[in-house]
């Protein structure tokens, strides 16, 4: 499988990491694998790793269904760590798509997996009051 994640309920974090190619089938069997685990839970942060696919195939019709899945709670922080230009570009499309349809969480796209944990480590309060 192109993407492996864990569900850690000390932390509240889910971790999805890709390590390998992505397409459209895929990327629709790992949001349906992930959100019927029954340890999942919509209140946990994320953090996904998309540095070890180097290509995330898809079309933008399937970007912006996908942005408007509501698979979390508001509130909830989901990191997206890319290690390339056109992943990096893609996630940063993704994200204003999503950002655009009010759900009320918030997704923040990194290069760099320190500062994205270190974002995640923050206290939500922080976060809303702009630390």
């Amino acid at each position: 499988m192109p993407v492996s994640y864990a569900i850690d309920p000390k932390y509240r974090l889910v971790t999805l990491t890709v390590v390998e190619d992505l397409d459209e089938a895929m990327i629709r069997v790992v949001e349906r694998d992930l959100t019927t685990d029954p340890a999942y839970d919509r209140d946990y942060d994320h953090l996904l790793d998309v540095r070890g696919g180097r290509n995330l195939i898809g079309s933008s019709g399937v970007l912006r269904e996908m942005a408007a899945k509501p698979i979390v709670n508001p509130g909830v922080r989901r990191a997206i760590v890319t290690g390339n230009l056109v992943a990096y570009g893609l996630a940063r499309l993704f994200q204003a798509t999503h950002d655009a349809q009010g759900l009320g969480d918030e997704i923040k796209v990194f290069r760099n997996m320190d500062e994205a944990r270190a974002w995640l480590a923050q206290p939500r309060a922080a976060l809303s009051r702009g630390a």
